[in-house]
């Protein structure tokens, strides 16, 4: 999922088409996700590819703890960062963080990243994760896309993604993963990129291009 924040469902008009067409719906998403949960059991794997924090006003109200508090209860496995969740700067992530995390939370991944800058952010982010489905260990890494548009400082998002990348993917397999999963949020020109140049990723879930 790459949700935009969008919690409750709402109509927007599309010039283009000529007609309205449905956006966002947290109660929407649950039933899908509930249904998935009891067709594969604990087979699913559910990731969240980035931007949970900006959308609609609800979200902009709880400064998206309506999101973490939704991920949450429904029993994500794992979310990366989106350049959407440092329009307000790392510090009000940080918080964001630690307010819908009290009770503990899903791995939220982000591998280029650098937080020397706001060192506190490193104790919710992290580079990668490994998580066991029945026999098989899954590797999980995160990106995030290098964003003018975004407010990281002094986050220093790095734009050497092909060696983040593959440097993820060797510390994956020499931790034991079968399987690797790049979960980003890049955008499919970057996913491409990363595809074509990063050798050892079994999947590549994208967002940022919705």
């Amino acid at each position: 999922s790459d949700i935009h924040g969008t919690a409750f469902q709402s109509k927007q008009f599309h010039p283009g088409i000529n007609e309205e067409y449905s956006i966002g719906g947290l109660e929407i998403l649950a039933t899908h996700i509930k249904v998935l949960k009891k067709t594969w059991g604990e087979r699913l794997i559910w990731l969240d590819s980035g931007d949970q924090f900006q959308g609609g006003y609800e979200t902009k109200k709880t400064d998206g703890k309506i999101i973490t508090d939704f991920f949450n209860n429904l029993g994500l496995n794992g979310s990366t960062i989106g350049n959407h969740e440092f329009d307000l700067g790392p510090s009000t992530l940080n918080d964001v963080l630690t307010a819908g995390f009290q009770n503990g939370s899903f791995p939220v991944l982000s591998a280029n990243l650098d937080m020397t800058g706001f060192p506190q952010l490193a104790d919710h982010v992290q580079p990668n994760t490994i998580i066991k489905f029945g026999d098989v260990n899954v590797g999980i890494f995160g990106m995030t896309i290098p964003s003018p548009l975004s407010n990281p400082y002094p986050v220093i998002i790095r734009e050497d993604l092909a060696e983040v990348a593959y440097a993820n993917v060797i510390e994956l397999k020499n931790n034991g993963a079968d399987v690797i999963i790049c979960l980003s949020h890049l955008g499919s020109a970057l996913d491409a990129l990363i595809a074509a140049n990063v050798p050892g990723i079994n999947f590549i879930i994208g967002g940022h291009d919705h």
